[in-house]
């Protein structure tokens, strides 16, 4: 059984096995960055077709699910559109336990109608 203390081995880097908390939090980030994703650009015929969804689930009262961007990653949200605020650009939307999110209109990436 071969071990730390066994002759012949290179003793003078075991001490270099270990890791830093340093070292841990930058792997961590770096697995962490690895996963992000660009932001798409979308064309206006794109938001021309959010309008149209957005105006349809306000009139009938259909949930919807928003496809936003956050920090490099995706997340979907999914509710009733509350308010849309076109002075502060963005829109309302509460979910289904009751609680309101405020997403900015160029953060969105897709809206349909559930």
């Amino acid at each position: 059984m071969v071990n730390k203390l066994t002759p012949g081995l290179n003793l003078r880097w075991e001490s270099s096995r270990m890791m830093l908390p340093e070292h841990k939090e930058q792997i961590i980030s770096h697995h962490f960055d690895k996963g992000k994703m660009i932001k798409p650009i979308l064309d206006m015929s794109r938001f021309d077709e959010f309008d149209e969804t957005i105006h349809t689930a306000l009139e009938y009262h259909c949930p919807v699910s928003i496809t936003h961007w956050l920090n490099g990653f995706n997340g979907i949200l999914e509710g009733f559109i509350h308010y849309v605020d076109h002075i502060n650009k963005h829109i309302r939307l509460k979910d289904f336990e009751e609680n309101i999110y405020k997403i900015k209109f160029d953060s969105i990436i897709n809206i349909q109608i559930m």
